[in-house]
């Protein structure tokens, strides 16, 4: 059903319930019971904003599927607005040539930016509804698709490539991490740099969503950093995918330092965990010799740690010997900074390393006996100085008399 706004005639469509989930994120991440450690499952509020939002937006695309929305704390990293990643997809489509115009993306996920609600940016619920829809929107369409391979198609051509030779289960998922990535930079408006001209899709024309997507877009232009300024290369990572897999054998992880390069600098936990699952599908391999150097020097740390833990249990007791026959303060205070000392190895010990549950009960079983230890030293009684032997004041013998007669016959 279409009205009529001025000159132009819009979809009638009820936003309502959609902003008041937007509303409602903004207001659970102000409130106390935010917890930034869970992405996605903050507040109770949060999350059930989330999750009707998520129904909202399967009502509006209702021939897509929203699987999920998140949200994520972002403070150390740069601005990323809305990520929009697709799922349930074969990611060999993109390579075999057998793609048809019309297909498109079926199952997405969302993941909103924080920064997206700080009140210094002085936002609106209609600015980011329509980011929102403008970004779903451009993803789930079938021109999305099309223009990724067609991207493909043309740095593969300036490589000399064949793009299905790079066809394999190492080199898969490090593909769909650069297809991914290249999606967001290629369709979110949230990615265009400063001094870019962007105007309004179909579908935030057709809802009467353009003067919400004006708004949004001049407030990320207040966003950007000087460092943005620099123009844009949406498929940056996809060439560096080609160039590097053009040349890769079944023996080459280098590649998985520019992914953790990456997982540091962006702030998004969808294109994080993308990056992470391409780093486990190369790291697989052990046969490269700087992934079996790296491999070296961990197992060597690791050893050097077990000796140590194996050396304070073997210690024990020699300290359980000690224990027994200290009576003395200044001794006493000296054998309990060594046992704390040794107790807080252990406690460290337990909590960095990757242990087996063999393991841990071990070194937690060596914990408590060192506390044992301490328990039973704490209950003895220990005198201010050593009270054990004979003792005789020189200075009384050279000048015996009566007076200090008590003196010669104190006896300790």
């Amino acid at each position: 059903m279409y009205i009529e706004k001025g000159d132009i005639f819009i979809m009638d469509y009820d936003f309502s319930e959609m902003l008041e989930c937007i509303l409602d994120i903004r207001d659970s991440y102000d409130s106390e019971d935010y917890n930034p450690r869970i992405y996605g499952c903050n507040s109770d509020v949060m999350n059930k904003a989330l999750r009707r939002l998520k129904d909202q937006l399967n009502k509006f695309f209702s021939d897509k599927h929203c699987d999920s929305v998140i949200f994520t704390k972002n403070t150390d990293n740069k601005f990323f607005g809305i990520v929009v990643k697709p799922t349930k997809y074969n990611v060999d489509m993109f390579l075999k040539g057998d793609m048809e115009n019309g297909d498109s993306f079926y199952s997405y996920i969302v993941e909103f930016d924080s920064k997206l609600f700080d009140p210094i940016t002085e936002y609106t619920v209609n600015n980011i509804l329509a980011g929102l829809i403008h970004d779903v929107s451009e993803v789930v369409d079938s021109k999305t698709v099309y223009e990724v391979k067609c991207a493909i198609d043309a740095i593969c051509c300036g490589l000399d490539q064949v793009p299905d030779i790079i066809l394999s289960e190492r080199l898969r998922e490090v593909f769909r991490f650069a297809v991914e990535e290249a999606i967001y930079r290629m369709r979110s408006m949230y990615n265009y740099s400063y001094g870019d001209l962007v105007l309004p899709n179909e579908v935030v024309k057709s809802y009467g969503l353009t003067d919400g997507f004006n708004g949004e877009f001049e407030r990320i232009q207040s966003l950007r950093s000087d460092l943005d300024t620099v123009n844009r290369y949406d498929t940056l990572v996809l060439n560096w995918f080609f160039y590097w897999a053009g040349k890769s054998t079944i023996y080459d992880t280098l590649p998985i330092y520019t992914l953790r390069k990456y997982i540091d600098c962006t702030g998004s936990s969808l294109l994080k965990s993308s990056a992470y699952s391409a780093i486990q599908s190369l790291g697989t391999v052990t046969s490269h010799n700087t992934y079996i150097e790296e491999s070296k020097k961990k197992s060597l740390v690791a050893n050097i740690k077990l000796n140590g833990m194996k050396s304070i249990e073997d210690d024990l007791y020699e300290y359980a010997m000690r224990v027994k026959n200290i009576d003395d303060e200044a001794s006493a205070i000296q054998l309990m900074r060594q046992i704390n000392s040794r107790m807080g190895i252990i406690s460290d010990y337990l909590s960095e390393e990757d242990l087996s549950e063999h393991e841990r009960k071990r070194w937690d079983k060596l914990y408590e006996k060192y506390d044992k230890i301490r328990e039973e030293m704490i209950k003895k009684s220990i005198y201010s100085r050593k009270m054990y032997g004979l003792f005789v004041d020189y200075n009384a013998l050279m000048n015996m008399s009566a007076a200090n007669y008590a003196t010669l016959n104190s006896m300790y």
